[in-house]
């Protein structure tokens, strides 16, 4: 060993250079390449098979996401009176039909589903007596026209009538709309009971085209990859290839899938070599199947190999080429610089005098002189750099105490409106006091949720404080009648009463308040709760006769933004039926009405504003 070593540093510098660097650089590249490829490769396919679990996973979760709100959906159906009623009905009754189609188009969920879903084709009620009503999705009609047999579905009904849970569950399954039809359909229907308590009595179906449950798997980013949904049958329930909906899946892989969860193999489907990865659905007991060509899953490992060799093909003589070169490019200038370094090591900054190399080494002793000029300059800009950051962030943060300062918030108002009232009480000055807390009171009731429902008899206060500031601020004020003592308990928005008076106010008196003139807040209870606000103004012109107007029908006519506001506010919590209404009354001048459903009638109430 030692003669080895000592053979080794006898021969010319060249030679060791020479060497060295084909033994620590080129043999070291080679090795960690190779190691890398393997390496590589069994990662690339891992990571492939763990991101096709993944996405098996996640078609499961879409296919279950759909299923359970299809479940909700006829659960939803089943369990209104309006269906119980209908599938007891005689089957020639076409009003029972359009009162049922009526009642459809008022259920948001259900219109949502159907609109939004490009696989849903309709969803039919079924009675055992033979009447039968379908709603359709915005595409059914590009389904086929079996879709519209009606006498097909209630065959179809009994069929599966006896096979179909007694308890009213739902079942999934694969199904045909007529034994000739060549379309396939998954079906997921369940039996609900009407007239006497547990008498099951009609059926409703959600019918699917297997061909178009793309949109629930979600498989168009798989490129040459196939996406295969299979019930707990093993049938085949989904594939892009149509024509094999509805087989079991030993037809094209004769072995059939393992009995685990979850997991990969590799199988020939028509002479292809495939990677088929899937996921069953430990519930549902549905798997999703993802078959790949290898070939697909292979090709990056082969342009890794490819890339290996011809990186040794080429790069390897290229690289000996170049070090030679290097090497020599190096010998000469070394020594002169290894001189200059030796007297940095001293903190002597000498520039390097005499001929300078143009290759590296020589860059590197320019950039050396260059540095030795530069060295100070460049000290002295970096700290003015960050002495002038420094300064720059001390002033955003200043401005920011002062903006932090300058904020008021409401108890700061309150408050300074409390201190005015102390004076206006010390110095005897009743009008502002009054004014002053009924304005404090009105901001504390402004500022709360505007959809929290309050007590008639909160609104009620709240009009009194606006109303007395109305008082110093007219002078002369119209007569206010209350006459809301029946409905004090009932629920109301927030801020809904007083933009009403402020309408009149606006409206009524344009020519000037008198002694007759009177605003009557009025409330009752009919089928729904009516809050009116009367007057005997000179009324508002537009307005015909005795008939009633929808706000939003008042098209002539510039009300303030609170009354839209006010109709916008309850229409969204209580439905469009609800609102304001405007009216001519027999004194001439103008009613508005307010319609709002009576407490507890529906539980509209329940977590407004929460």
């Amino acid at each position: 060993m030692n003669k080895i070593i000592q053979a080794f540093r006898d021969k010319p510098l060249f030679w060791q250079f020479t060497i060295a660097f084909v033994t620590v650089i080129l043999c070291p590249i080679v090795l960690i390449n190779f190691f890398s490829y393997y390496n590589g490769a069994a990662k690339i396919r891992e990571q492939y098979e763990e991101s096709l679990r993944q996405i098996t996973g996640d078609i499961n979760g879409n296919f279950n996401s759909a299923m359970q709100e299809l479940d909700w959906l006829t659960l939803q159906i089943v369990s209104q009176p309006e269906a119980r009623n209908f599938v007891l009905k005689s089957p020639d009754s076409y009003y029972e039909k359009y009162l049922l189609k009526q009642w459809g188009d008022k259920q948001l969920f259900f219109k949502r589903l159907l609109s939004e879903s490009g696989h849903i084709g309709r969803v039919s009620i079924v009675g055992d007596n033979g009447i039968e009503y379908s709603f359709y999705s915005d595409e059914g009609q590009e389904y086929d026209k079996n879709l519209y047999d009606h006498r097909a579905i209630v065959e179809k009904a009994e069929r599966y009538r006896d096979r179909l849970p007694s308890d009213g569950k739902s079942q999934v399954f694969l199904s045909r709309l007529k034994e000739d039809s060549s379309n396939l359909y998954l079906t997921l229907a369940r039996r609900f009971s009407a007239g006497a308590y547990f008498h099951m009595a009609g059926t409703v179906f959600v019918e699917m085209q297997a061909e178009r449950l793309w949109n629930v798997a979600g498989d168009e980013n798989l490129r040459n990859g196939q996406v295969w949904v299979l019930n707990e049958k093993e049938e085949i329930i989904y594939q892009p290839d149509t024509g094999r909906i509805g087989n079991s899946i030993s037809s094209y892989i004769p072995e059939g899938l393992p009995e685990e969860e979850q997991g990969s193999f590799r199988v020939k489907i028509n002479g292809v070599r495939m990677l088929a990865v899937y996921t069953r659905d430990p519930v549902s007991g549905w798997c999703s199947l993802i078959t790949v060509p290898v070939s697909q899953m292979e090709r990056p490992i082969q342009n890794i190999k490819t890339m290996l060799f011809y990186t040794l093909i080429i790069a390897f003589p290229l690289t000996m080429l170049l070090g030679y070169q290097f090497i020599r490019s190096i010998l000469e200038p070394v020594h002169q610089l290894e001189w200059y370094m030796a007297r940095l090591g001293m903190e002597k900054w000498e520039k390097v005098i005499g001929r300078i190399p143009g290759n590296e080494i020589g860059n590197l002793m320019l950039q050396y002189n260059q540095m030795v000029e530069q060295i100070h300059e460049l000290i002295e800009k970096v700290y003015k750099s960050e002495l002038q950051q420094s300064q720059d962030k001390l002033i955003k943060r200043n401005a920011q105490l002062q903006a932090l300062q300058t904020q008021i918030n409401p108890h700061f108002l309150y408050n300074t409106l409390g201190a005015i009232n102390t004076y206006a009480i010390e110095a005897d000055q009743k009008e502002i006091e009054q004014m002053v807390s009924a304005l404090s009171k009105m901001l504390r009731y402004a500022v709360q949720n505007p959809l929290e429902p309050v007590k008639i008899a909160d609104e009620a206060e709240h009009v009194e404080n606006y109303l007395t500031i109305m008082r110093y601020r007219h002078g002369r004020m119209p007569r206010i009648i209350w006459d809301v003592k029946s409905c004090l308990s009932e629920p109301i928005l927030r801020l809904t009463v007083q933009p009403l008076i402020e309408n009149v106010f606006q409206h009524a008196f344009e020519d000037g308040i008198s002694e007759e003139h009177f605003i009557r807040i009025r409330a009752r209870r009919e089928k729904d709760v009516l809050l009116e606000v009367e007057d005997n103004g000179i009324g508002i012109e537009g307005l015909e006769g005795e008939r009633q107007y929808r706000l939003e029908e008042v098209t002539n006519i510039t009300f303030g933004i609170g009354m839209s506001n006010v109709n916008k506010r309850i229409q969204l919590i209580y439905g469009e039926e609800y609102g304001i209404t405007v009216f001519r009354n027999q004194s001439g001048g103008t009613t508005v009405r307010l319609v709002l459903p009576e407490a507890g009638s529906d539980g509209r109430f329940a977590g407004i504003g929460m």
